[in-house]
């Protein structure tokens, strides 16, 4: 069998382009400029460029305004990142790529810090490129924040889980689908999206609203308002229905309703009294 000799190969240069900039995801919190943790802080002032997602030019940005308010941004190149949205899949994703394409742009100037308000890796869309640009072979890394649904329950001075109960986070789709499962499956509920439809999300709970301890947390602006009730009380008196942005949080077992009532899903509840010891309030944690 045939053997190559190597006594007189010349040793070959293999030369390795890295990168020039690396893409920071910076979580920067739910509103409160004092919840921007020190490592978002230090990568935000030290990176080339500060980039922030909008869905139309010149739209304000929630997160640049956190920003601003907890650093000086005096001489900082700031870009937005359109993501515009139309109906038109092919549309949508002809936008996407040119939201990339400017990522890339803007990394081979030098590293770039793109800001998400609560915590990046939950319903960003800092998260979607990131993994387009990781596989461009640029370096990428993702700076965790305060979510807004623990600050929502942080400041309603309620635990989100305890002991051995479950939490389920879901956004509010148009099929429900995912709110019906958590609310037959687990004890603890954040809704993200929530947006205008307290009204659909107060008649999927039916009974559990007239129970169940509710927190829903508004922006308007960058200023969160929290508010702790029964979610058919807040409905009724239409006091939540308007804002830029909805989070609820639904706590006290909302699944053992559910099953008691045996329904294929709450919107057909009957009208009957829960039976039993009220089991399905808690206390308060302070």
């Amino acid at each position: 069998m045939y053997k190559p000799s190597y006594n007189n190969m010349k040793p070959i240069l293999v030369l390795e382009y890295e990168m020039p900039g690396k893409l920071y995801g910076v979580s920067v919190g739910p509103g409160d400029p004092e919840l921007i943790t020190i490592k978002a802080k230090r990568r935000i002032e030290s990176s080339d460029t500060i980039a922030y997602p909008v869905k139309a030019h010149g739209e304000n940005s929630t997160a640049l305004n956190i920003v601003k308010k907890a650093m000086d941004l005096s001489g900082k190149r700031i870009e937005e990142i359109l993501f515009e949205m139309d109906p038109d899949p092919a549309v949508r994703e002809s936008n996407y790529q040119s939201a990339i394409k400017k990522t890339a742009s803007l990394l081979d100037e030098g590293d770039v810090a793109m800001i998400n308000l609560g915590d990046a890796t939950v319903f960003s869309t800092y998260m979607h490129i990131s993994m387009d640009i990781f596989k461009m072979g640029y370096k990428t890394e993702t700076i965790p924040g305060v979510t807004s649904f623990c600050s929502g329950a942080a400041e309603a001075k309620i635990p989100l889980v305890i002991d051995n109960e479950g939490l389920a986070v879901v956004p509010m789709t148009k099929k429900n689908d995912l709110v019906f499962r958590a609310l037959r499956d687990f004890d603890n509920i954040v809704v993200m999206k929530a947006f205008n439809s307290m009204k659909i999300l107060a008649s999927m709970l039916d009974l559990s609203s007239k129970y169940l301890q509710v927190i829903i947390k508004t922006y308007w602006n960058i200023h969160p308002t929290i508010m702790c009730s029964k979610l058919f009380d807040i409905v009724s008196t239409k006091t939540c229905i308007v804002g830029c942005m909805h989070q609820v949080i639904i706590t006290g077992n909302p699944s053992v309703l559910w099953n008691t009532y045996g329904r294929k899903d709450p919107l057909h509840r009957s009208g009957a009294r829960r039976p039993g010891a009220d089991n399905s309030q808690r206390k308060k944690s302070h």
